[in-house]
């Protein structure tokens, strides 16, 4: 009958209104896009040698992302990175990686780990970038002039990235756990900061 042609119609439309490279298309439901994996610290090495590579062109990334990897990052056997003498530049690498991002085969691309959501490192506010911000602004106070913290001096048509909200709403590390206590990426952090401890619930008890 009729209802049950729209019935077939609206959950034909449900695997093909999604995007060309989104896993759903082809594997309904799969189950690698709903699990949180914790990364091998190795592999985030290499993955942030290579992401490295854009140089000063790479997004600058504010304090308050960075900081929640802090720990993380201390973990972190920086011995490939010997080349490099910006920590910046190492610890935003690394940090993209543990975020789910890898170059993009496409010239000056991040992709994630799925192919699905590809980003222009162009469209974003880089060190090279944020290193003039703050010698506009120091030049701006040895001159006597006042400056306004409120201002927003990155270039036009540039924002700041979010390596997380830049993701999929379905991505794992977004979403809430079970419990709903920890998103995923908290999850990530608590597995390689003290995995023990997290995995066996606390040990006084």
């Amino acid at each position: 009958g009729i209802r049950e042609n729209c019935i077939k119609t609206a959950v034909g439309r449900l695997f093909s209104a999604h995007g060309e490279f989104c896993a759903w298309a082809s594997t309904s439901a799969p189950t690698y896009l709903s699990r949180v994996q914790v990364p091998d610290l190795d592999s985030v090495v290499e993955t942030g040698k290579k992401i490295a590579n854009f140089g000063e062109r790479l997004p600058y990334l504010k304090p308050h992302i960075v900081e929640p990897w802090s720990e993380v990052l201390t973990r972190i056997d920086r011995g490939g990175f010997q080349d490099i003498e910006d920590d910046r530049l190492i610890d935003f690498s690394l940090i993209l990686a543990l975020c789910g991002w890898e170059v993009g085969e496409l010239e000056d691309t991040l992709v994630d780990v799925y192919s699905v959501r590809r980003l222009g490192v162009w469209n974003f506010v880089n060190i090279q970038d944020e290193d003039d911000i703050e010698e506009t602004r120091r030049v701006a106070e040895e001159m006597g002039s006042s400056v306004d913290e409120n201002k927003d001096y990155k270039p036009e048509g540039k924002e700041y990235l979010d390596p997380l909200e830049e993701h999929m709403t379905w991505h794992p590390l977004v979403h809430k756990m079970e419990g709903g206590t920890k998103t995923g990426w908290e999850h990530v952090i608590s597995q390689l900061v003290e995995p023990d401890r997290d995995r066996s619930g606390d040990k006084s008890r």
